[in-house]
């Protein structure tokens, strides 16, 4: 027994369960927060570029879509973190002198408007990512309402601080307005993305990698290449006439990758799009006329991108429900067809060959009143009950007749729906008990109908009889 106990692999102590840091919430919160604000200073001084007035008036601002992500995903509690830093930013990187009381009250109104739109968004579900276009939709309008107040109370606060001039207050509400906006576009969604990816913890599919490779060599390749394109001709006469050089790239990767890649290839976008116009010391003046279009950008890119992940959701589940739908049709004891308004079978289940014992073949392209014998006004019959209440549906027994001749007794009932395609389609479906083996039972009958807006062909038998 001893050896047997020996031979046990020991897990090693730095191995098993621990109580510590990483499992303490606190310590977790404290390390978020600390890692926020690190990040939130560094792209603030990274995009620090071209501020209007010498305060954070900038092409773009994402440290404000970082702290719009924070406060979508962890909660309207990180209020206090996102005006702390954004206090924290104020009162170090402006190039003027800025008395404490607007550093604090411009801080307060960004953190109130943000708080405010992140609320709505939480409430619109967007915590959970940006799942379909209607999501997308609600980023940008909520991002444009949002920003807008946030950069007229800001603007207005420093104006009476008289660090902006009242003359250049619709300026520079203007600025801060469409680079407050571009930040929170290009930067919350991959955040969102980022956050449900790892939630969800979705491995890397290795196996498609090496696939996928060249393509996104090529795509990267054009992006670098449109970049390249703009930022060299932007010294021109028409500094902005290549710009839409940048969106077939988009649209590409939109188009192949969904929502994902989008909003990947707009941050690339944006980056590369700042940091070539830096390099090439183009001035302010350059940098701010590229901010609606960097917007403009932005949203394509974002609208494009979920829309095809929407598509592609859609695909998929509509896939797998005609996989279910096959597979019960075929699996069930029952016979459904569909015909369409002449009469004409469409699709049959394989329970409808037994019913009737004939082939696919010979049943699919024929008249549904071939099929039931003593009613040659059936389909007239059927069109006029689809146009009655349901509850004044007639129901009839007939006679149906199989291949062999030979006949069985059914219940054809009919049942109004209301569907906004396929209109011209009409489910029917019918019972039999198996050809073998019938069995007595207590009185009763068996039914059973298609419950989907249509017809419903119920099959009644004789009193005691039911399936083996």
């Amino acid at each position: 027994m001893e050896k047997v106990v020996d031979d046990v692999v020991h897990v090693p102590e730095w191995a098993a369960p621990t109580t510590g840091w990483s499992t303490n919430p606190g310590y977790r919160a404290a390390a978020l927060s600390l890692g926020y604000l690190v990040l939130y200073l560094a792209l603030d001084r990274l995009s620090f570029i071209g501020a209007l007035h010498g305060i954070g008036i900038t092409p773009w601002n994402p440290s404000t879509g970082l702290a719009m992500a924070l406060l979508i995903i962890k909660g309207l509690r990180y209020a206090p973190l996102v005006m702390a830093a954004d206090v924290l930013s104020n009162a170090t990187l402006p190039v003027v002198p800025i008395s404490a009381l607007p550093v604090c009250l411009g801080s307060l109104v960004s953190t109130a408007g943000y708080t405010g739109a992140a609320a709505i968004l939480r409430r619109a579900g967007l915590r959970a990512g940006i799942r379909k276009s209607r999501d997308a939709v609600m980023l940008l309008v909520v991002t444009v309402i949002s920003s807008g107040l946030v950069a007229g109370g800001f603007v207005v606060i420093y104006a009476t601080a008289g660090i902006v001039p009242w003359s250049g207050v619709a300026e520079a509400g203007y600025h801060y307005w469409i680079g407050d906006s571009v930040g929170i576009v290009v930067f919350v969604p991959p955040l969102l993305l980022l956050h449900e990816r790892i939630k969800q913890g979705v491995p890397p599919d290795h196996d498609r990698a090496p696939f996928q490779f060249p393509e996104f060599a090529a795509q990267g390749a054009s992006i670098v290449a449109a970049l390249a394109a703009v930022c060299l001709a932007t010294g021109r006469d028409h500094p902005l006439g290549l710009f839409y050089l940048l969106f077939p790239p988009l649209i590409w990767i939109a188009m192949r990758h969904g929502l994902p890649g989008a909003t990947w290839a707009v941050l690339a976008t944006q980056i590369g799009l700042i940091a070539g116009l830096e390099i090439q010391g183009h001035s302010e003046l350059t940098l701010r006329a590229f901010q609606l279009l960097m917007f403009a950008l932005a949203a394509t890119g974002l609208m494009l991108g979920a829309v095809v992940s929407e598509r592609r959701r859609l695909s998929l589940a509509l896939g797998d429900s005609e996989r279910l739908r096959t597979a019960i049709l075929n699996t069930v004891p029952d016979g459904v067809l569909t015909i369409d308004t002449c009469g004409h079978i469409q699709s049959i289940n394989p329970a409808v060959e037994g019913l009737f014992s004939r082939p696919s073949h010979q049943l699919l392209g024929r008249d549904i009143s071939e099929l039931i014998e003593g009613v040659p006004d059936l389909l007239r019959r059927l069109k006029l009950a689809a146009r009655s209440p349901a509850s004044d549906a007639g129901r009839w027994e007939l006679n149906a007749r199989r291949g062999n001749g030979s006949t069985f007794p059914v219940e054809l009932s009919i049942a109004r729906f209301h569907r906004w395609a396929l209109d011209n389609m009409w489910p029917l479906s019918a019972t039999s008990p198996r050809a073998s083996k019938p069995k007595l039972a207590p009185a009763g009958t068996r039914r059973s109908w298609h419950t989907s807006r249509g017809f419903r062909w119920q099959v009644k038998w004789p009193q005691g009889w039911r399936m083996n």
